[in-house]
C-alpha cells in the first residue's frame, strides 16, 4: 500500500529526515509538510528536505502546506482537505517539528477525520526516542458520544 507521511515543519528539518528514514518511502508515496507562515528559515529547511528526497527518492511527491496558525478553524479545514486527498494511502503522522499550535491543529484534524488506521508519533525533543500515540485516543470523542 502507498504511504503518505504527514509531517509538521519548523526551522529544523531533522525531525522530518528522521521520520522519512525511519518509515522509508518508495515510488508513488507522498510527503506532506505542514508549516506555519513560511519564513526564510522554514523555506530553507523545506529546500533541504526536497534536495534530499530528489537525490534519494525522485518519484516521491513532496508538498509544503502553509497554515495560518492564528486562524485555527480555517487551518483545520485546510488540513482536513489534505487528509481527504490522501484516501487510499497508509498514513504516518509525525508531529515533532514546528510550532506547538501547528501540531495541535494537525492532531485536531486527525480526530475530526476519524481515521482509524494510521501511525501517529512524536519524537522527544532531545532525539532520545519516539513516542507512538495509540490510535484509540483519536477516537475518544466518538466513543464518548456513543456512551451518552
Amino acid at each position: 500500500m502507498k504511504t503518505a507521511l504527514i509531517l509538521t515543519l519548523g526551522f529544523d528539518e531533522r525531525f522530518c529526515y528522521r521520520a522519512i528514514l525511519r518509515h522509508g518511502v518508495s515510488e508513488d508515496d507522498k510527503i506532506v509538510l505542514f508549516s506555519g507562515r513560511v519564513v526564510e528559515r522554514v523555506r530553507r529547511a523545506y529546500e533541504w528536505i526536497r534536495t534530499f528526497l530528489r537525490a534519494s527518492y525522485p518519484n516521491v511527491e513532496t508538498r509544503l502546506v502553509e497554515l495560518n496558525v492564528n486562524d485555527v478553524i480555517g487551518s483545520l479545514e485546510r488540513v482536513l482537505r489534505v487528509i481527504n486527498e490522501l484516501k487510499g494511502y497508509r498514513l504516518v503522522v509525525n508531529l515533532s517539528g514546528g510550532m506547538r499550535v501547528l501540531s495541535m491543529i494537525v492532531l485536531f484534524a486527525l480526530i475530526l477525520a476519524g481515521i482509524r488506521d494510521l501511525t501517529l508519533e512524536v519524537e522527544l525533543e532531545d532525539f532520545s526516542g519516539v513516542v507512538e500515540i495509540p490510535n484509540a485516543l483519536l477516537l475518544l470523542p466518538s466513543v464518548k458520544a456513543s456512551m451518552t
